[in-house]
């Protein structure tokens, strides 16, 4: 008996953790990548939250060119209020608001994600603005051209933008480029 009323009360404590817990959420673009940048290289698209939202983590899609299987890979994340359009090239236009958390390796294989940890949780209000996904150690593997033009659940919103070879190193990048990825996250309330 005293061994049920034990399983009883980790099942209710299970219980109540779960109903408490958030639960993690992904809005994923395509991997079908037929074009990409140099390492280092900079992708732009513009997100729009329905609410806040807190980003943990992202999938990249690195060129196994600049990233083979097994190569310490990173990610640099910026933002811009309102769209990233007309800020491309204007470097204090950008806030860079998180960093990964340096534990991802590249996967290796083109149209294969590799995940990348934030550091820490990043909060992306409600609105919409311009991010910016620079490739640390890695090139990444983008779309050129789509007929999808964004890809949206019923928190997020991602609109195709575009992409250079260097951080912020053109007001004229090659657009569009579809960012091939994944984004994922909570609800922030």
């Amino acid at each position: 008996m005293r061994h049920l009323t034990r399983f009883a009360g980790i099942a209710c404590a299970l219980a109540l953790t779960g109903a408490t817990a958030s639960a993690q959420f992904s809005l994923q673009t395509l991997y079908a990548a037929n074009n990409g940048g140099s390492s280092g290289g900079i992708v732009y698209f513009d997100i729009t939250a329905a609410s806040p939202v807190l980003i943990t983590a992202f999938d990249m899609s690195y060129d196994p060119g600049y990233a083979p299987t097994g190569q310490a890979v990173g990610l640099q994340v910026y933002t811009t209020p309102g769209t990233y359009v007309g800020v491309e090239g204007t470097a204090s236009a950008w806030t860079q608001v998180a960093v990964d958390n340096g534990t991802a390796t590249a996967a290796g294989v083109i149209n294969t994600p590799t995940n990348i940890p934030l550091a820490t949780p990043l909060l992306i209000p409600a609105g919409t603005q311009g991010m910016a996904l620079v490739a640390v150690n890695a090139g990444h593997d983008y779309t050129t051209g789509s007929a999808i033009t964004t890809y949206q659940d019923n928190f997020l919103t991602l609109t195709v933008g575009a992409a250079y070879n260097t951080p912020f190193g053109s007001t004229s990048p090659f657009s569009p480029r579809l960012w091939n990825g994944a984004i994922y996250y909570t609800p922030a309330n």
